[in-house]
């Protein structure tokens, strides 16, 4: 499946992900892109091969779309509601960061959902 860690803090999001494919026990690739860079929004996807090209793809298509229709793009809001809505049809799990405005991080899930997470400023130990 793979792993996508995303974390938030006060000087912004991070989004790393790892490359490895494995099946069975046997590592088969160490090339999976799992952390995309749309300009101004990063993701990060876990889910399939198949499925990850096609949230890509799709993302970046509905992004690119609501940069036109909106003269300085989507709100955080509305990325983490595109990623949510093409998740869910790639049947992926996504985070997402903005880095216009606010730089902020949500979730998307599988099921089309919108998360917020934030850990307290405390959170990281020493």
């Amino acid at each position: 499946m793979g792993l996508v860690v995303a974390l938030e803090s006060e000087p912004g999001v991070a989004i790393a992900g790892d490359a490895r494919v494995t099946e069975d026990g046997t590592i088969r690739s160490e090339e999976r892109r799992r952390v995309f860079d749309f300009g101004t929004v990063g993701v990060g996807a876990v889910g399939d091969g198949g499925a990850l090209d096609q949230f890509q793809h799709r993302f970046g298509t509905a992004l690119r779309s609501q940069e036109f229709e909106i003269e300085q793009g989507p709100d955080i809001e509305g990325v983490a509601r595109i990623a949510a809505r093409q998740a869910e049809h790639a049947s992926v799990d996504a985070a997402v960061r903005d880095v216009v405005g606010t730089v902020a991080q949500r979730d998307a899930d599988v099921g089309g959902d919108v998360e917020v997470w934030t850990l307290p400023a405390d959170a990281g130990g020493t």
